[in-house]
C-alpha cells in the first residue's frame, strides 16, 4: 500500500471522528429530468413547472460555511443536464477537500456524462469519483419503466464510463437497480446479465421508497432478498478507492437492516441524519434526509450558513425528534451514515470486509488468467430514486 494511499486513509477516519458538522451532504443540483419513471420518490418536483436551482454564487457560500466533507452526492432530477458541475465539484474540493463524489445519473447522455467525468477524473486526481448508472431490468423491461430507447443510451454510457475507468484510477462504475412492483418478478437473473454485460465494479438493488405512489411499493420483500443475495454472493473487482472492502461491507449490513425494517418496521442503528449527514435541495432547503418530509430550515434565510440553520430551534428540535421516536426507514445514504456512528455494529462490518476483501482479490486472480475483461463494450447484444 503506498504511502500517498495511507495519508488519505487517515485523513478520512480523522474527519470522521473528529468532524462537528456534517461530513455528508446530499446536494440536489436540479429537479430537471428528461424522463418521468412512476417509482421516482421525487417526481412531484421535476413536474414542477416553477422549478428552482441554486445558482453557483449561493453555492459558494454554501461550500464555505461547510468544514471538511468525506462525502459529495451530487443528484436531481438528472445531474448531468446541469453544465456546471465541474466547476461544483472545484467549490468542495476547494473549500471542504471533499474525498468522495457520487454522482447518480439514468445514463441517458453519454457523451456529456463521459466529458465531464473525464474532466473531473484528470483534473482531480485525488478525489474519488462514483458514477451509479440507473438499470431496472432487461433491455425491454428498462425502457417500458424508463421511455424507449432508454437501454441503448446506458449501453453507450457504459461503455464509455468503464474505457475510462480501465484509464483512471480514481474512478468507480456502478449500476443500481431499483427495484419496485414494476419490475418484480422480471429482474430474476438481472444480475447475471449485468456480470456479463458490464465491467463494473459494484451493482446494488435498492427498495423502492419516499414519496411515490403506494402501488410501486407492493413489491415482493422476499424477491427482494433474494435478489441481494445473488448480489452478495458474485466477487467484486478489487478496487483502487479507499476503504473499498468496508464500504462494500457497510453497504451489505445496510442491505440487512433494511430487510428487517421492511419485515419488522423497527429501528436497528439510531438514524445520524440531520447531525453527521444533510441533503440540501435545489431550492436551497437543509432537510435531515430524504425521507422526511420535514425541513431543518432553508440556506436562504441564514446567508446560506449551514451551521446558523443547525442551530435553530426548529432544526435542534427535529433532530432530537428523530433520536427519541427511533425514526427509521431505508434510506440507504442515511442507514451507512448511521452504521459508521454506531460502534456496535463494528463487528458485523468488519467480518464482511474481510469476506469482500477476499472474494475481490479472488476475482481479481480469476480475471488475469481468464479474459473477461473486454465485456462491456457495446457490440455487445444486448444502481439517494431517479438517476
Amino acid at each position: 500500500m503506498n504511502l500517498r494511499l495511507l495519508r488519505k486513509q487517515a485523513s478520512t477516519l480523522w474527519t470522521l471522528a473528529s468532524a462537528r458538522k456534517p461530513v455528508y451532504m446530499i446536494l440536489y443540483l436540479t429537479a430537471r429530468c428528461n424522463f418521468r419513471c412512476p417509482m421516482c420518490f421525487y417526481l412531484e418536483e421535476i413536474n414542477d413547472p416553477n422549478k428552482e436551482e441554486m445558482a453557483f454564487p449561493e453555492l459558494e457560500k454554501l461550500a464555505r460555511s461547510l468544514d471538511r466533507l468525506v462525502q459529495l452526492s451530487l443528484t436531481g432530477g438528472e445531474p448531468f443536464l446541469r453544465h456546471d458541475i465541474p466547476e461544483i465539484v472545484d467549490l468542495f474540493v476547494r473549500h471542504n477537500r471533499v474525498g468522495f463524489v457520487t454522482i447518480p445519473t439514468n445514463g441517458s447522455l453519454p457523451e456529456r456524462i463521459e466529458g465531464t467525468v473525464e474532466r473531473l477524473v484528470r483534473e482531480y486526481p485525488g478525489v474519488n469519483f462514483r458514477i451509479p448508472v440507473s438499470l431496472d431490468g432487461y433491455p425491454a423491461d428498462h425502457d417500458a419503466i424508463r421511455g424507449a430507447k432508454s437501454y441503448e443510451k446506458i449501453e453507450r454510457t457504459m461503455a464509455l464510463l468503464t474505457s475510462l475507468r480501465r484509464r483512471c484510477d480514481n474512478l468507480t462504475v456502478d449500476i443500481n437497480t431499483c427495484y419496485s412492483s414494476l419490475n418484480q418478478g422480471k429482474v430474476r437473473g438481472l444480475v447475471e446479465f449485468v456480470r456479463e454485460r458490464f465491467d463494473i465494479d459494484n451493482h446494488s438493488v435498492t427498495y423502492v421508497r419516499g414519496n411515490t405512489d403506494d402501488a410501486m411499493k407492493q413489491a415482493s420483500v422476499g424477491e427482494y432478498t433474494d435478489l441481494v443475495e445473488e448480489v452478495r454472493r458474485r466477487p467484486n473487482r478489487r478496487e483502487s478507492r479507499p476503504f473499498s472492502s468496508w464500504f462494500r461491507a457497510v453497504m451489505d449490513y445496510q442491505r440487512d437492516i433494511i430487510r428487517r425494517t421492511l419485515l419488522k418496521d423497527e429501528m436497528t442503528v439510531p438514524c445520524a441524519a440531520g447531525r453527521r449527514m444533510i441533503v440540501v435541495n435545489e431550492r436551497a432547503e437543509v432537510l435531515p434526509c430524504e425521507i422526511l418530509n420535514r425541513k431543518l430550515g432553508s440556506l436562504k434565510d441564514h446567508d446560506y450558513d449551514v451551521s446558523r440553520v443547525l442551530a435553530t430551534p426548529e432544526a435542534v428540535e427535529l433532530v432530537d425528534w428523530i433520536r427519541r421516536t427511533k425514526c427509521h426507514c431505508t434510506f440507504e445514504c442515511a442507514l451507512a451514515t448511521s452504521i459508521i456512528y454506531h460502534p456496535a455494529s463494528y463487528p458485523r462490518v468488519a467480518w464482511r470486509a474481510m469476506k469482500h476483501w477476499w472474494r475481490s482479490g479472488w476475482a481479481s486472480a480469476r480475471s488475469s488468467i481468464r479474459p473477461e475483461a473486454t465485456r462491456g463494450t457495446i457490440s455487445l447484444p444486448i444502481l439517494q430514486p431517479r438517476g
